[in-house]
């Protein structure tokens, strides 16, 4: 009964208040077309056809009238003739101005010819339907414009704050701020604001959101503007699409295309050895549950050692490996005489030399499988050719990503810092493509890559899935500050972090138009009221993140721009490239070792058997 009653008191209320509305409509079409019917039979006639036009209009009923009348008076007899208007005289004007005296039926003879008629009665229909139409125009305008008023009156306003956008308002606004010069690179056809892409890009979303498309549709550009990059590339994919045999280089120890590496071909100063060490072997501030001493240790063992070795003339990454692995410490300790860690293998601290050693272990046995000949190359060096637009692909092989991860994150590492040294310039742009960043282990220069970069020309695209692996390899503040670093963020679909990501479009104080209806038995009871309410909203809520299709994301640059949805373009990339060409032969270092070490041919020297005593046996 309740529902009865309100459901029928506001249906008819609202019916009544439309009626009212349709009525002033039907008033605004009848002054519409008649004031149409008015000026359009004005414009197309003379002053004389408006003359005859009137004094027909003017007289013809009273003549009708007269001969009706006259008809009847002359049945009863009183009166001879049958036509009042033959006996009812008036002042006619003449085509030439002359006025003649004539009666109203001559004036009507006059006036009805053939020709006359014809044309205004062409000229009345005309008009009518023009008329007509003009009069549904102006209903049709009027009823637009009062909707119209109607929807702003209950729209919500941005007072404060952040705010959505369609996708062409955010790329007019980037041109228009931008003096129609905006960046050259874009998301989604929407043009990043000019240089933007120094303040770095961060790219989240599930599997399957569209990560790789968004990072795919980059990479084009910046090959089509002729930048250089380098590509984490833990599946292949870019490597595929991208890489260009003869031109690009690939650092990938399991891939016969890879180029030869080792670690004294980045080192020019001494402190450059340590850099390298808290690379391959980070410590990560609030995060690492092991003992930073036996971290340490291991670092300062793999730096002293790379720098004996160089001294002595013997810096291959071979026997750098057959000392940290599988030497005996009294070998180890004699190399390392008269250096800082020396004391890390006195014969006193045989057991805590040999837990240094199997930490370092860890992170050190996948240099095993680098490739040992030819000329190695050289990130360093790479990173000072500004004349080049090659790329560098660090790739990775699913079945030993794990061990591979120490060497992928001192390669970045030591590109990030190379950069960093390189002296400012606004026109050189180094992107780094870092898919899946949580795979890799902790870099310690990313953070500072990221926020001093930017005079550099370093460009960071960085992708994730969820930041909860993000805050166990860096801590909660160092993924915050990477995050926060930046300032172009493209957020696909989310499912485990919605609330997190979707408190970076932050809140904006909004305005409402709230709505009440009041009726009772009488319709003077009956009234709607509107009121302004402000509060704050989230800009996107968690579960507009996680409900995104396939491609959708929220858009954010840094400024005052609004955040827009854009639809991500998918594009069938041809694979020009096997993502992976597995090495087949003299993959392991220590094989060799091991394979030549009964006959002493393989001696620890490069040259010469005389400075040691035996050879090493694995």
């Amino acid at each position: 009964m309740n529902n009865l009653t309100q459901g029928g008191q506001v249906f008819f209320q609202n019916m009544r208040m439309f009626a009212d509305i349709f009525w002033k409509l039907m008033t605004v079409f009848f002054m519409a077309f008649c004031l149409s019917m008015a000026l359009i039979f004005y414009f197309k006639t003379g002053s004389y056809e408006r003359y005859e036009a009137f004094v027909l209009l003017a007289t013809g009923p009273f003549s009708a009238l007269s001969h009706w009348v006259g008809s009847f008076l002359n049945h009863m007899g009183l009166v001879s003739h049958s036509d009042l208007a033959d006996q009812t005289f008036m002042n006619f004007k003449m085509p030439d101005g002359s006025q003649v005296r004539l009666s109203q039926s001559e004036v009507i003879d006059r006036i009805t010819q053939p020709d006359f008629i014809e044309n205004m009665a062409w000229l009345l229909k005309l008009d009518f339907v023009i008329s007509l139409l003009v009069g549904i125009m102006a209903s049709l305008v009027t009823g637009k414009l009062l909707s119209q008023f109607g929807f702003a009156m209950t729209e919500k306003k941005v007072l404060r704050g952040t705010r959505l956008c369609e996708p062409q308002e955010l790329r007019n606004l980037v041109k228009k701020k931008d003096d129609k010069s905006p960046s050259p690179f874009s998301l989604s056809k929407v043009p990043l604001p000019k240089n933007s892409e120094t303040q770095h890009i961060w790219i989240n979303g599930t599997t399957g959101s569209g990560k790789t498309v968004a990072m795919s549709e980059l990479m084009a550009q910046v090959r089509t503007q002729g930048h250089r990059a380098i590509v984490y590339d833990i599946m292949g994919t870019f490597v595929g699409r991208f890489y260009r045999p003869g031109k690009d280089i690939i650092l990938n120890p399991f891939d016969e295309r890879s180029a030869a590496w080792n670690l004294w071909s980045e080192c020019q100063r001494s402190e450059d050895y340590d850099n390298i060490a808290s690379s391959q072997i980070p410590i990560v501030p609030g995060v690492s549950s092991q003992d930073p001493f036996w971290v340490k240790a291991a670092r300062s063992l793999y730096s002293a050692t790379a720098r004996r070795l160089e001294k002595r003339g013997k810096a291959d990454t071979e026997t750098f490996l057959r000392y940290l692995l599988t030497s005996d410490l009294e070998k180890l300790r004699e190399l390392l005489k008269d250096t800082e860690a020396e004391s890390l293998v006195a014969k006193d601290l045989e057991k805590t030399a040999l837990s240094v050693k199997a930490t370092l272990t860890d992170y050190i046995k996948v240099m095993r499988f680098l490739k040992n000949d030819g000329d190695p190359f050289s990130i360093r060096d790479w990173v000072k050719k500004e004349d080049e637009d090659s790329w560098i692909f660090i790739s990775s092989r699913a079945d030993c990503h794990e061990i591979l991860t120490p060497l992928i994150s001192a390669w970045y590492d030591i590109a990030i810092t190379s950069a960093l040294s390189l002296s400012s310039n606004p026109d050189r742009r180094i992107f780094n493509f870092i898919d899946e960043l949580p795979t890799l282990q902790y870099l310690p220069s990313l953070h500072k890559g990221m926020a001093q970069g930017r005079q550099k020309g370093l460009c960071f695209v960085l992708g994730t899935q969820d930041l909860s692996q993000l805050k166990v390899n860096y801590g909660h503040d160092n993924a915050k500050s990477i995050i926060g670093n930046a300032n172009t963020k493209l957020i696909l679909r989310t499912i485990d972090d919605a609330e997190a990501t979707s408190a970076m479009f932050n809140q904006s104080e909004v305005q409402d138009q709230n709505q009440s209806v009041s009726y009772g038995i009488k319709d003077s009871r009956d009234g709607v009221s509107l009121n302004k309410q402000r509060h704050l909203q989230q800009v996107v809520l968690p579960s507009e993140l996680q409900l995104l299709d396939d491609l959708e994301g929220y858009l954010k640059f840094p400024g005052n721009f609004p955040v827009t949805k854009i639809k991500l373009d998918y594009v069938s990339y041809p694979e020009l490239n096997e993502r992976l060409v597995p090495r087949v032969s003299d993959v392991d270092l220590l094989d060799d070792i091991e394979n030549e070490s009964d006959s002493d041919s393989k001696i620890w020297n490069g040259g010469s058997s005389s400075d040691f005593s035996e050879p090493i046996t694995l």
